[in-house]
């Protein structure tokens, strides 16, 4: 009897001192809800950017994700985004087309962009535009 009164201490002090171990390995602080290597990047494109495009990565990379599009101030013409290779690529799709009546304030979109992510500026450009992807 007392035997068994022995085992059944052991086995409970091992289940608290396991317990006990595992929870002071958890962290105490989060940092943010972002994986380390899954943080958004940014571009800003600027009047010197103007009658070009930027891709930010390609399908053969793994393609993208175009996380928000942040206007500081608008255009007299217009900013597009496609979900391409390049600006050629016929099997692109336009994201999204900004106007150049576009209010200033953050736009979410959170969507994956398969083929990759170009960002096309005209060459009246002189908006400030920053645009967020990982």
């Amino acid at each position: 009897m007392q035997n068994l009164f022995y085992s059944a201490a052991i086995i409970a002090l091992l289940f608290v001192a396991t317990a006990t171990y595992f929870l002071l390995l958890m962290p105490t602080q989060t940092l943010g809800s972002t994986i380390s290597g899954q943080e958004y990047q940014a571009t800003t494109t600027i009047s010197t950017s103007a009658g070009t495009h930027w891709q930010a990565r390609v399908a053969a990379n793994g393609g993208c994700s175009l996380g928000s599009v942040v206007v500081a101030s608008s255009s007299n013409t217009v900013l597009r985004i496609w979900n391409a290779t390049s600006t050629t690529d016929i099997a692109s799709t336009t994201i999204v087309t900004f106007d150049s009546d576009v209010l200033e304030g953050t736009y979410t979109f959170d969507i994956s962009c398969s083929r990759g992510l170009v960002v096309d500026t005209p060459a009246s450009f002189d908006g400030v535009y920053t645009v967020t992807f990982r």
